[in-house]
């Protein structure tokens, strides 16, 4: 695929971290003018720093800034950079998605996340996606809250 001349990146989803450096690896070694794109929220700085170009991500609609500033500092180098912005968006997954890979349960906690924050209009999914509780919206506010993206209440 890479010898395609409109190919000029992948999104590297590979789960099994062991795999995917192997993966990586192997990208840059035969392709290296296409870029490498991680698609990790739920890891997204351990894949970073393995030479990614970028990252293609669901959060990246959630909080654009941090996973902006995130690829910048990894890019730069500057790992105590990098650290102090992942620890904002590690905050924020777990109160997301929790242990979870994406899903269509994570997503719509990524939608609920979204609309407290006033990004959408609305938090509701199509069936058989079954509406989040109480407990859990209150779990997400708390990790907005935490790390200062909404106020508050």
């Amino acid at each position: 695929m890479a010898e395609i001349p409109n190919v000029v990146s992948f999104k590297i989803g590979q789960r099994d971290m062991a795999q995917y450096e192997v993966d990586v690896r192997a990208l840059k070694k035969h392709a290296p003018d296409v870029s490498p794109l991680t698609c990790h929220d739920e890891y997204l700085l351990p894949t970073l720093i393995q030479g990614i170009d970028g990252a293609l991500v669901g959060f990246g609609r959630f909080v654009p800034d941090l996973i902006a500033q995130l690829v910048e500092a990894v890019k730069k180098q500057d790992l105590a950079a990098a650290n102090q912005v992942y620890d904002r968006i590690f905050e924020l997954k777990h109160a997301v998605y929790k242990m979870d890979e994406p899903s269509s349960t994570s997503h719509l906690r990524m939608k609920e996340a979204m609309f407290q924050r006033g990004l959408i209009s609305g938090s509701l999914a199509r069936r058989p996606v079954l509406p989040l509780t109480e407990q859990e919206k209150e779990e997400i506010r708390q990790g907005l809250q935490k790390v200062g993206l909404i106020g508050v209440s």
